[in-house]
């Protein structure tokens, strides 16, 4: 297990809906240890505990294959992937705000907005309440290269509501909660979304994180939204508008 990835107190769970699996018999040990510390961690609420997950140690990380789609490829996260092409519609660095050095992303999921405030310079704690997808998360990170590699990119397997009392405020707290589902569309999400939803759930307690994360900030908090969407809040101080997404900006300083 890589060493960003901090370990909760929690209860015992079963986790008869994911299989942990080796590739081949030289990673039997490492899949047996990964399964006996996902089985100490407790599933989020509102995940679907009806699907059926075979996670893959091998060789070159891990690998999510979703077994009620054996058509769907396995996912395995590709940090370097994860890097964004800069520009100057980089919405999410623009709405951090240029004096914005410390990041909490408290909504890490499979992690391509902590990559990419990392590769802006930022220091990042990632958090993430599942623990397979944190798990998912840590790995991509082990296969940072080497220069990439620095204590600026942290990453918390807990609730970020009870993380937030254990952690110095940062300057900005990001928020990207899942998103809720558009009545009438009209093509079926994306496989990393589809697996994630099927993991986290529908983060109904976003409201909640949201209020709790005003309280925190240092100079704001920053929510992903969906342009059809309100906000999950109050009326934001600031916006930032895609064509697809915004970032609604809740001022704390």
């Amino acid at each position: 297990m890589h060493q960003l990835l901090s370990k909760p107190e929690s209860r015992p769970d079963r986790l008869g809906w994911l299989e942990v699996v080796a590739a081949d018999s030289s990673m039997d040990q490492a899949a047996q240890d990964l399964a006996t510390y996902l089985q100490s961690l407790p599933l989020p609420q509102g995940s679907d505990r009806n699907c059926h997950f075979i996670l893959e140690v091998g060789r070159c990380g891990l690998s999510l294959q979703d077994q009620s789609q054996p058509q769907m490829r396995p996912l395995r996260l590709n940090s370097v992937g994860m890097r964004r092409r800069f520009s100057g519609r980089d919405l999410l660095a623009r709405s951090i705000g240029r004096r914005c050095r410390s990041v909490v992303d408290a909504t890490a999921g499979f992690g391509h907005d902590a990559f990419h405030l990392f590769h802006l310079g930022k220091r990042v704690i990632a958090i993430e309440r599942s623990p397979v997808v944190a798990v998912m998360l840590a790995d991509a990170i082990d296969r940072l290269v080497p220069s990439e590699r620095s204590d600026s990119l942290q990453l918390i397997c807990d609730d970020a509501r009870r993380r937030f009392t254990q952690c110095d405020p940062p300057d900005v707290i990001y928020l990207d909660p899942m998103f809720p589902d558009r009545q009438g569309r009209s093509a079926l999400a994306g496989k990393e979304l589809q697996i994630l939803r099927a993991l986290v759930g529908d983060d109904e307690d976003a409201g909640d994180l949201l209020h709790v994360a005003r309280s925190v900030a240092l100079q704001r908090v920053v929510v992903k939204r969906p342009t059809w969407a309100g906000p999950l809040g109050s009326v934001p101080d600031l916006e930032y508008r895609g064509r697809a997404v915004r970032y609604d900006v809740y001022l704390t300083a």
